[in-house]
């Protein structure tokens, strides 16, 4: 299938983030957002097919990390939660 989608930087929440721990990287603000379309599996039928549990199990969120290296501080990741209905 193909679909619009609009994704948002990780560093969008950046400012709030500061308030609790200062955190590495540029405040985009609200700023940093793209949309563009997206062809392929949707995200459900692959979260389906790798054997996701169902919410009664505890599968309230879904967590999202890129492969190490990709900020040059930390642990090196970044990542995003969603909540498993939004994915679902």
């Amino acid at each position: 299938i193909s679909i619009p989608v609009t994704l948002q930087c990780a560093g969008n929440r950046r400012k709030e983030q500061n308030l609790i721990q200062k955190g590495v990287g540029f405040n985009w603000g609200c700023a940093a957002a793209s949309t563009c379309i997206w062809t392929g599996v949707p995200l459900r039928i692959f979260l389906e097919h790798v054997g996701i549990k169902t919410k009664e199990e505890g599968a309230n969120w879904i967590n999202f990390e890129s492969p190490k290296g990709e900020v040059p501080q930390g642990d090196t990741t970044y990542g995003a939660s969603h909540m498993r209905e939004v994915c679902m």
